[in-house]
């Protein structure tokens, strides 16, 4: 069974459109976490995050701040959203 490709922390920055700096920061917040933290500190994403990290941007683009979205993302009724969003 071939292992999935791991991209380094620059790499998914660069193809989600973010900074090394703002991974860091998620992942320091707990919001989101990379997919494998090696021996040496490197921090390394699956492709498969890159809808994850789209979304929590998408949030912060429409005026979220990081603890409403960390909010969102631990809350499992499916309305969460909306009470963000509508006053």
């Amino acid at each position: 069974m071939p292992t999935k490709k791991l991209l380094s922390i620059s790499e998914f920055a660069k193809i989600a459109q973010t900074t090394r700096r703002t991974l860091i920061f998620y992942d320091q917040k707990d919001i989101f976490k990379p997919a494998k933290i090696a021996k040496n500190g490197y921090r390394y994403y699956s492709y498969g995050q890159l809808y994850q990290i789209g979304f929590i941007l998408g949030l912060r683009d429409l005026g979220l701040s990081v603890e409403e979205i960390k909010d969102y993302l631990s809350d499992d009724s499916s309305d969460a959203l909306n009470k963000k969003l509508i006053p």
